[in-house]
This record gives structure tokens, C-alpha cells and sequence, in this order.
């Protein structure tokens, strides 16, 4: 019986979903969102950088569990600005504050994703569609 090896690692998974969030402020770099899109695009930001914020902890706990505690604190020092931006996204969602204020003030994360360019032949999928709806469900079986 042959060792069944994984492939996949936290650091791709980060590189993929920092490329997603990057392609949110390039669609919102080229059209502006509707208002019903915009509650949605707040929400996918918010479901992207939880499944970035988890990532980061697999990581850093695979690292403690070598006795690397330094590598893991450094690492989670490093990945803290994902908190913050998920908490406002969070708060923006939960308040019903202005949905385009948010979404001009991630500027530090839209600073962290300049370097993972959209591509430039987008797909016409929307990904986002209906991540409002998904992102209140996660917070009601959360809660339980």
C-alpha cells in the first residue's frame, strides 16, 4: 500500500483566496456595484478572509506542534491585519453601515492584494452572488 501525500499546503490556499479577494476590488475598480451586489461583495470578503484567518491557523498550529512556537508567533504577527479587516467587514454587514464606505476603506487590504493581479480576461462568473445569504447562515449555526 503506497502513502497517500497531500498536495495541497495553507500557504497555496492563502495565495488563491488573497487572488479572489484581489479580483473583487478589480471588478469594483472597473464597474460599480449595485446596491443589492454591494452587501454581497462585503460578505464574500468577509467569507474569504475567515477561510484566510483559518489557513493561517492550520499553519501555525502545525508549526507548534513541532516545537516551532517562535515560526508560529511570527506568523500569526505577520497575517494580523486579516482580523482587523474581517472585523470590518463584520461590523459593516452587522450594523448596516454604509456598504461603499466599507468597501473604500479596506485600503490596507487592498494594498496586501496588489501584488496578486486580477487576470485581465475576467470571468463572467460572480462568485459573490448570494454571499450575504451564506454569510448569515454561517453566523446563525456559529452561534448555536
Amino acid at each position: 500500500m503506497s502513502r497517500i501525500v497531500g498536495t495541497s499546503s495553507s500557504a497555496g490556499e492563502r495565495k488563491r483566496l488573497l487572488k479572489e479577494v484581489a479580483s473583487v476590488f478589480a471588478h469594483t475598480n472597473v464597474a460599480q456595484p449595485t446596491p443589492a451586489e454591494e452587501s454581497d461583495l462585503v460578505a464574500y470578503l468577509a467569507l474569504l478572509l475567515d477561510r484566510i484567518a483559518a489557513t493561517v491557523d492550520r499553519s501555525a498550529g502545525a508549526w507548534e506542534k513541532r516545537g516551532y512556537w517562535l515560526k508560529a508567533d511570527r506568523l500569526r504577527q505577520e497575517w494580523t491585519w486579516v482580523g482587523s479587516a474581517l472585523r470590518t467587514a463584520e461590523d459593516t454587514l452587522r450594523n448596516g453601515t454604509s456598504v461603499r464606505e466599507a468597501l473604500a476603506g479596506f485600503s490596507e487590504l487592498r494594498a496586501k492584494t496588489e501584488a496578486f493581479a486580477a487576470p485581465s480576461r475576467r470571468r463572467k462568473t460572480t462568485p459573490w452572488a448570494g454571499a450575504a445569504e451564506a454569510w448569515s447562515q454561517s453566523r446563525r449555526a456559529a452561534s448555536f
